[in-house]
């Protein structure tokens, strides 16, 4: 399936989970902006990124506190950057256990599959291929829209 198939199909959905992305680097937090194309392929998916109204095309830097204030009960965490567990996220910052996505095993991560090399398949290959990346963000956000989809390039931090 195409990248246009699949985004007509996730367009039915009338329910869109709250997707919060990103983590903190020193004393930011590093998300897409709202015209990023990380940004527009969750909302391509069905997702409802809390950060969609921001007008920015590269990566925004905002506060703990202002991600706490509007995240803190999102549905989804998609994006965690290169940390591949929950205990490992917990660890880096024990903050993030306060977001709902983080206490119901809901974060996933695009550096889930590794090339030959050990690079993450998803940077090497992603933009290649918004199709896969759509498919993988479509089976996170509505599951029983592709039942028979394993995702490709994320997986669900265990």
């Amino acid at each position: 399936r195409g990248y246009l198939a699949l985004m007509v199909d996730s367009a039915q959905i009338s329910h869109r989970p709250t997707v919060m992305s990103g983590v903190m680097y020193g004393d930011a937090w590093y998300m897409p902006g709202g015209n990023n194309w990380g940004a527009k392929v969750i909302r391509d998916a069905g997702g409802r990124y809390l950060w969609g109204h921001d007008t920015e095309d590269g990566w925004i830097e905002i506060s703990f506190e202002e991600v706490i204030d509007r995240a803190a009960e999102a549905d989804l965490w998609i994006g965690t950057a290169h940390l591949e567990s929950r205990s490992a996220l917990g660890q880096t910052d024990s903050r993030y256990t306060h977001f709902a996505p983080y206490r119901n095993k809901q974060i996933y991560t695009y550096s889930a599959k590794k090339g030959p090399g050990g690079g993450i398949t998803y940077l090497e290959l992603g933009y290649a291929r918004p199709d896969l990346v759509l498919a993988d963000l479509i089976k996170i956000i509505h599951p029983n829209l592709l039942p028979d989809d394993d995702l490709y390039f994320y997986g669900q931090l265990k």
